[in-house]
């Protein structure tokens, strides 16, 4: 009888002390590791530009010369495109810690793109396309590696995107603008930050945000009023 109650009172114990021991662990990221993290980024434009048409208009000089047809026919064969611009893709994201590896969030982006035309014979400039690329998504963050000063972690977001796209036409003044709904998306592969409130970081990945990107971020904690 006394062994059973001794074995009791050591599984109570036990119990008592795991119990205690999971808060100490619980309450020490939580007060040793930020809760928010804000950051800024630039990315290549890739993916926004393969959705929305703009990447095959990219070129470093207009030797590869390409035809555009457009749907109401404002451009003739003779016209070709010339040079391509791009903002690249920016972004900004905030994100909350809900684990001690594992943050919820959110990111809002955009991406600009503008072509010019050429008419091939005169030489002199035919008509030209904009595109703006506007982009927000949920997103998740798996940090694998949490130390003071760096960072390792995987993502993943996906949302929506408004593509609105302005054609111009120089040779008869009509002009047109749509709106293009796209999914917006992003996995990151692997990201790394380094740095205690201030931080750099630099992400490789798949999406709207680019396939490389980087930039800087502030992680805080908010201390409660007594």
């Amino acid at each position: 009888m006394k062994k059973k109650i001794f074995l009791a009172i050591y599984a109570v114990i036990f119990a008592t002390a795991g119990t205690l021991y999971s808060q100490e662990d619980t309450l020490s990221w939580k007060q040793t590791m930020a809760r928010h993290d804000i950051q800024a980024g630039i990315g290549d434009p890739v993916f926004a530009g393969l959705l929305t048409g703009n990447v095959k208009t990219m070129r470093f000089n207009s030797l590869f010369d390409d035809p555009y047809y457009s749907p109401d026919a404002w451009f003739k064969q003779d016209v070709f495109r010339d040079y391509s611009y791009t903002t690249g893709a920016f972004s900004v994201g905030y994100r909350y810690r809900l684990a001690k590896w594992f943050w919820i969030g959110g990111t809002v982006g955009y991406a600009g793109f503008h072509t010019n035309y050429i008419d091939r014979v005169e030489r002199k400039k035919a008509g030209s396309d904009h595109t703006d690329f506007f982009m927000i998504m949920p997103s998740v963050r798996f940090s694998w590696v949490n130390s003071k000063y760096v960072t390792l972690y995987s993502g993943l977001s996906l949302g929506y995107a408004l593509a609105s796209v302005r054609t111009y036409n120089d040779l008869t003044g009509a002009t047109d603008h749509h709106l293009e709904s796209h999914v917006a998306f992003q996995i990151t592969a692997v990201g790394i930050h380094v740095g205690a409130k201030w931080y750099g970081f630099t992400e490789l990945g798949v999406g709207t945000r680019g396939i490389i990107s980087a930039g800087f971020g502030c992680q805080f904690s908010c201390k409660k009023r007594k």
